[in-house]
């Protein structure tokens, strides 16, 4: 067994400073290490909340953007069955019997063909006839019965702009009270609004002739 070696207070006073600097040093490495492995936890901690963030964000973006799209889808669905409902001639009844039809947009000075169909007609039974009237812009040539009620053709000249209204009677050829009134509803636009799109059922056969100084050849006094 080794015997400790007898040291001088000198040689004590320099062991002892070492000691300390050693353990100062070690102090130093331990407090690095800690730092160091504190702060790569600490961002450890911010890249997965960040992640998660992103990922939340993300997944929150993709369900507004399907939310749009169904919206967007619907829309055109709808807006779709607008179209569809709006390009044919429509037949209402109002509550008094008579009917409403809305034949669209024509334009001015132009003849037209109109084709509708009424449903059944009990009050005035299979045989129906038009009663004549003094209208000039309305002249009705057939009413047919049909599967559905009674197919009306008629002609029609838009003669003035706006919302027209031209009123036709159907009677019963077997009785002389029973009448039923149609009221045919037009939009008619000038001639400086280009051509409107026609519904089904109504066909256009003509302009109509008009007078208009800029086509005259009257070129006054000479």
């Amino acid at each position: 067994m080794k015997q400790p070696i007898p040291t001088s207070g000198s040689d004590q006073s320099i062991l002892v400073r070492d000691t300390q600097q050693g353990l100062k040093k070690a102090s130093d490495d331990l407090h690095r290490v800690s730092s160091w492995w504190f702060k790569k936890k600490k961002k450890g901690v911010f890249i997965e909340k960040l992640f998660r963030s992103k990922t939340k964000i993300s997944s929150i973006r993709f369900a507004e953007a399907t939310a749009s799209h169904s919206v967007e889808s619907s829309q055109s669905h709808v807006h779709f069955d607008e179209k569809l409902h709006d390009s044919v001639v429509m037949v209402s009844q109002e509550a008094d019997g008579n009917f409403l039809v809305k034949i669209g947009f024509l334009k001015i000075m132009h003849k037209y063909d109109i084709a509708f169909t009424l449903p059944p007609l009990p009050k005035l039974g299979r045989d129906v006839c038009a009663v004549p009237t003094p209208n000039l812009h309305l002249k009705v040539l057939s009413v047919t019965p049909v599967s559905e009620g009674f197919c009306v053709k008629c002609e029609y000249v838009a003669h003035k702009e706006g919302v027209l209204k031209e009123e036709l009677v159907l009677a019963s050829e077997t009785s002389d009270n029973a009448t039923v009134r149609v009221v045919l509803q037009a939009r008619v636009m000038d001639r400086h609004h280009g051509t409107p799109m026609l519904l089904d059922g109504v066909r256009c056969v003509g302009a109509e002739l008009e007078y208009d100084s800029e086509h005259s050849d009257w070129r006054g006094f000479d």
